[in-house]
């Protein structure tokens, strides 16, 4: 019989807007995912239906896990899930007000953890 505990976190969405703030949260949802074995979703808000979508702005998470050690470098996307176990995708959820879409992003596609970036302050002002 197994002691193993199954993880509370299945899934993390990390919200990115492409700014730094958001770039440091990936990582540690990253991290997290990777640790956890929990699905990763890097969701940005946007308008971009009538645009190119913006995959190239996202953060590399090969390269990411390549520069930790954890996959060698220049694999396939699919290589991540097959070395990993951990599903990560990236996605555009559509809408002008970036915190009513994501909350329904989340309400579509439940998860267990969200990791957020936030702006260098600090005391009350980052209140």
């Amino acid at each position: 019989m197994s002691n193993a505990q199954p993880s509370l976190v299945e899934s993390i969405v990390v919200p990115t807007d492409f700014s730094g703030a958001s770039n440091v949260a990936f990582m540690h949802a990253l991290a997290l995912s990777m640790i956890l074995k929990a699905d990763l979703a890097i969701v940005h808000v946007g308008n971009d239906a009538e645009h190119e979508r913006p995959w190239h702005r996202y953060p590399g998470v090969r390269d990411t896990l390549a520069s930790w050690g954890l996959l060698p470098p220049g694999l396939e996307p699919a290589a991540v899930f097959e070395r990993t176990g951990v599903s990560v995708s990236k996605v555009v959820a559509e809408g002008a007000d970036p915190a009513t879409t994501l909350i329904g992003f989340i309400n579509h596609h439940p998860t267990n953890l969200l990791v957020m970036g936030t702006e260098a302050r600090s005391g009350l002002a980052r209140l």
